[in-house]
């Protein structure tokens, strides 16, 4: 699953497209990485957001099919993301204030992946 979402911000002018997918693929790293380098000084920020298990309706018709223990067996905190975590984190990596995120990939898995 991946979705994109772009932010203007009136005062900074300041473009960021934030990136949001299940698995993070090399090539969709590579293409974040370049344009953060390439057109970060016309303030566009690129950022990919890298959710491992958040609980959404697919996540319940897994847990319905295999349970909970096995959905969150490799997940060190023990239990999924709730679609608000993330929320708040693209509202957050979405503010002008944080233009130096640019380029960075956030993982929120619950330290099932660590980069």
């Amino acid at each position: 699953m991946r979705a994109a979402e772009q932010f203007m911000d009136g005062n900074a002018e300041t473009l960021t497209l934030c990136i949001l997918q299940r698995d993070l693929k090399g090539r969709d790293d590579m293409a974040r990485g370049s344009i953060a380098r390439s057109f970060g000084a016309d303030n566009i920020v690129a950022i990919a957001i890298a959710p491992g298990w958040v609980r959404t309706e697919m996540a319940r018709e897994f847990v319905s099919r295999f349970g909970e223990a096995v959905a969150v067996a490799d997940i060190p905190i023990g239990r999924m993301a709730e679609p608000s975590e993330i929320a708040e984190l693209v509202s957050f990596a979405l503010r002008s204030s944080q233009r130096s995120l640019s380029g960075a990939t956030l993982d929120v898995n619950g330290a099932s992946y660590i980069r």
